[in-house]
């Protein structure tokens, strides 16, 4: 998910929607779903999560989807208590065939 004003951006394998929708209201909804808010505007299923690149202190989530989500500080425990940021890929590594 990605909020965009008073839209959210919802990404999945089948395809992208944009739809009318508090984030906050969003991110409640989805306290069941494994994954985890990992910045103020995102939030990132664990199954839709490829890798995280780390840069010095700062982290981004890889998607399957093909996208590359930030990680705030401000969320960092909680990206790591979701276990986003276990498998860490090179900013250099291979990119998938749909990444390309």
């Amino acid at each position: 998910l990605a909020a965009s004003e008073h839209y959210l951006q919802v990404t999945t394998e089948r395809g992208q929607a944009l739809i009318l929708y508090r984030f906050s209201d969003a991110v409640r909804e989805l306290a069941q779903v494994p994954g985890a808010q990992v910045h103020r505007s995102y939030w990132v299923a664990s199954c839709a999560v490829r890798g995280a690149e780390r840069t010095g202190r700062s982290y981004r989530l890889h998607l399957r989807t093909g996208g590359v989500v930030p990680v705030s500080r401000t969320y960092l425990l909680e990206a790591r208590k979701a276990g986003l940021l276990d498998t860490e890929i090179r900013s250099d590594a291979p990119k998938l065939p749909m990444e390309k």
